[in-house]
């Protein structure tokens, strides 16, 4: 079924608390494999990808993920700032669609996982410069 233009593909959105058990659920596959302590499941998910990096078997285009869910978990993502053009002519409407523009084309250079981590994650408080 095709989405339809000015309808979201998941209305409901995240369910509440997803977050919060997927936590728990790294949490006890991490106990399992003796890893306690704070923040213990995304320990063990990052040593899992570290393993991952090292392992000859593993394919560099899946080295490649691995390496940056690692840069992702240890570094947090870059912040991405869009530029706009303001000028104090401009109506509300031309700037929204200024807008429209940058946010098309910033999407645009995003991955498929982005896109889908941009969909599913709160969006950030924006900051103003």
């Amino acid at each position: 079924m095709k989405f339809q233009p000015g309808t979201s593909g998941n209305p409901g959105g995240r369910p509440r608390g997803a977050e919060r058990v997927a936590r728990e659920e790294a949490d006890r596959w991490a106990e399992k494999r003796g890893i306690s302590g704070e923040h213990a499941g995304v320990r063990a998910l990052v040593r899992v990808a570290c393993e991952r990096i090292e392992d000859p078997t593993v394919e560099d285009k899946d080295r490649i993920g691995y390496l940056k869910l690692v840069i992702d978990r240890v570094a947090g993502k870059p912040r991405e700032i869009i530029e706009v053009d303001t000028k104090p002519e401009m109506t509300d409407e031309e700037m929204a669609a200024e807008l429209d523009i940058a946010v098309r084309e910033a999407i645009a250079k995003m991955s498929p996982a982005e896109r889908l981590k941009l969909l599913t994650d709160p969006a950030p408080a924006p900051t103003i410069q």
